[in-house]
Protein backbone atom coordinates (compact mmCIF):
# COMPACT_ATOMS: atom_id res chain seq x y z
CA UNK A 1 0.00 0.00 0.00
CA UNK A 2 1.34 3.42 -0.69
CA UNK A 3 2.55 5.92 1.68
CA UNK A 4 1.29 8.96 2.85
CA UNK A 5 2.94 12.02 0.94
CA UNK A 6 5.00 14.69 3.13
CA UNK A 7 2.20 16.99 2.18
CA UNK A 8 -0.70 14.69 3.62
CA UNK A 9 1.43 14.58 6.62
CA UNK A 10 1.78 18.39 7.11
CA UNK A 11 -1.98 18.27 6.90
CA UNK A 12 -2.59 15.44 9.26
CA UNK A 13 -0.15 17.22 11.65
CA UNK A 14 -2.87 20.17 12.00
CA UNK A 15 -5.11 17.27 13.77
CA UNK A 16 -3.49 18.80 17.39
CA UNK A 17 -5.17 22.36 16.39
CA UNK A 18 -8.21 20.67 15.33
CA UNK A 19 -8.43 18.46 18.57
CA UNK A 20 -8.13 21.50 20.51
CA UNK A 21 -11.24 23.17 19.05
CA UNK A 22 -13.27 20.19 19.51
CA UNK A 23 -14.64 21.38 23.04
CA UNK A 24 -17.25 23.41 21.71
CA UNK A 25 -17.88 21.32 18.64
CA UNK A 26 -19.86 24.33 17.09
CA UNK A 27 -16.94 26.06 16.95
CA UNK A 28 -14.95 23.31 15.26
CA UNK A 29 -17.33 22.50 12.31
CA UNK A 30 -17.76 26.83 11.84
CA UNK A 31 -13.88 26.96 11.65
CA UNK A 32 -13.47 23.59 9.61
CA UNK A 33 -16.02 24.81 7.35
CA UNK A 34 -14.44 28.28 6.93
CA UNK A 35 -11.03 26.15 6.32
CA UNK A 36 -12.37 23.64 3.47
CA UNK A 37 -15.34 22.65 1.61
CA UNK A 38 -16.10 20.07 3.16
CA UNK A 39 -20.18 19.41 3.49
CA UNK A 40 -21.19 19.38 7.80
CA UNK A 41 -21.91 15.70 7.87
CA UNK A 42 -18.14 14.76 7.07
CA UNK A 43 -17.14 17.76 9.39
CA UNK A 44 -18.94 15.69 12.06
CA UNK A 45 -17.49 12.59 11.58
CA UNK A 46 -13.84 14.11 11.84
CA UNK A 47 -14.68 15.35 14.74
CA UNK A 48 -16.03 12.18 15.73
CA UNK A 49 -12.82 10.77 14.55
CA UNK A 50 -10.78 13.15 16.39
CA UNK A 51 -12.46 12.35 19.79
CA UNK A 52 -12.91 8.89 19.84
CA UNK A 53 -9.02 8.25 18.89
CA UNK A 54 -8.09 10.64 21.63
CA UNK A 55 -10.13 8.87 23.86
CA UNK A 56 -8.50 5.41 22.80
CA UNK A 57 -4.77 7.21 22.85
CA UNK A 58 -5.29 9.13 25.27
CA UNK A 59 -3.61 11.97 23.24
CA UNK A 60 -3.21 12.53 19.44
CA UNK A 61 0.08 12.09 17.56
CA UNK A 62 1.77 15.79 16.52
CA UNK A 63 4.91 17.16 15.45
CA UNK A 64 6.08 17.37 19.01
CA UNK A 65 4.85 13.72 20.25
CA UNK A 66 4.63 10.50 19.34
CA UNK A 67 1.61 7.63 20.35
CA UNK A 68 3.35 4.41 21.08
CA UNK A 69 0.22 2.08 21.22
CA UNK A 70 0.46 -1.92 22.30
CA UNK A 71 -2.63 -3.65 21.98
CA UNK A 72 -3.12 -7.80 21.25
CA UNK A 73 -5.73 -9.43 18.77
CA UNK A 74 -7.90 -12.10 18.77
CA UNK A 75 -5.32 -14.88 18.92
CA UNK A 76 -3.14 -12.66 21.45
CA UNK A 77 -0.41 -11.85 19.35
CA UNK A 78 0.75 -8.52 20.22
CA UNK A 79 1.27 -5.73 18.24
CA UNK A 80 3.16 -2.64 18.23
CA UNK A 81 2.48 0.73 16.76
CA UNK A 82 4.02 4.04 16.65
CA UNK A 83 1.57 6.61 16.03
CA UNK A 84 3.33 9.26 13.70
CA UNK A 85 2.70 12.05 11.36
CA UNK A 86 6.19 12.24 9.33
CA UNK A 87 4.66 10.45 6.41
CA UNK A 88 5.92 6.94 4.24
CA UNK A 89 9.82 7.81 4.29
CA UNK A 90 10.38 8.50 7.70
CA UNK A 91 7.73 6.10 9.26
CA UNK A 92 9.38 3.17 7.01
CA UNK A 93 12.95 3.72 8.26
CA UNK A 94 11.88 4.36 11.61
CA UNK A 95 10.34 0.52 11.06
CA UNK A 96 13.23 -0.67 9.94
CA UNK A 97 15.65 0.77 12.42
CA UNK A 98 12.88 -0.09 15.49
CA UNK A 99 12.75 -3.69 14.06
CA UNK A 100 16.54 -4.68 14.13
CA UNK A 101 16.75 -2.98 17.48
CA UNK A 102 14.24 -5.47 18.71
CA UNK A 103 15.15 -8.49 16.88
CA UNK A 104 18.79 -7.72 18.78
CA UNK A 105 17.80 -6.92 21.91
CA UNK A 106 15.32 -9.98 22.46
CA UNK A 107 16.70 -12.32 19.71
CA UNK A 108 13.45 -12.90 17.90
CA UNK A 109 12.22 -11.97 14.94
CA UNK A 110 9.65 -9.25 14.54
CA UNK A 111 7.81 -7.78 11.21
CA UNK A 112 7.83 -4.18 10.28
Amino acid sequence: MPGRSDALSEAVSLQHELYNRLADPQRFAEQVANATALPQAIIYQLADYYRETSESLKQLPTQQSLVLERFFDEVRNCHIVLHSPFGAQVNRAWGLALRKRFCRQFNFELQA
